[in-house]
């Protein structure tokens, strides 16, 4: 009666497991595995030097070449998922933490754009890119 006890334990943790795992969208699951280290859970920054996304990341898309660094940033270009699962992470970036900020006419990221920054990446240019796109801005 023991073993049947320990199974069916095993076995109701293992689909509460499964199903908590469910609850969480692949973007938030991408985020959590690929981002969240240097940006932090609510995206302010837990390393030096990364970028504070909160209330801010959706600001590059109101200036021209904006997106396309979103695209082609390092932490985007080396994330070892796929085109298609970045640019539904982008999206969700941008509706999750600066929704304030998105334009009205926001469109989802595409793979498309993606593959783009991929292929045109932003290595050792992306602080330098950024300061410039931060400089349209005012």
């Amino acid at each position: 009666m023991n073993k049947l006890h320990l199974l069916s334990g095993i076995l109701t943790m293992t689909i509460c497991s499964i199903a908590n795992a469910q609850d969480l969208s692949r973007a938030q699951y991408n985020w959590m595995l690929n981002c969240q280290g240097c940006h932090g859970a609510e995206g302010k920054v837990a390393a030096i030097d990364t970028p504070v996304l909160n209330n801010n990341v959706a600001t590059f898309l109101s200036v021209d070449g904006g997106r396309e660094y979103l695209t082609s940033v390092p932490g985007v270009v080396n994330a070892p998922i796929k085109d298609a699962d970045k640019a539904e992470l982008l999206t969700w970036i941008i509706n999750k933490f600066d929704p304030e900020h998105k334009p009205t006419d926001f469109k989802p990221f595409t793979e498309e754009e993606v593959t783009r920054g991929r292929l045109n990446p932003l290595l050792i240019q992306a602080p330098f890119r950024r300061i410039e796109l931060l400089k349209k801005m005012k």
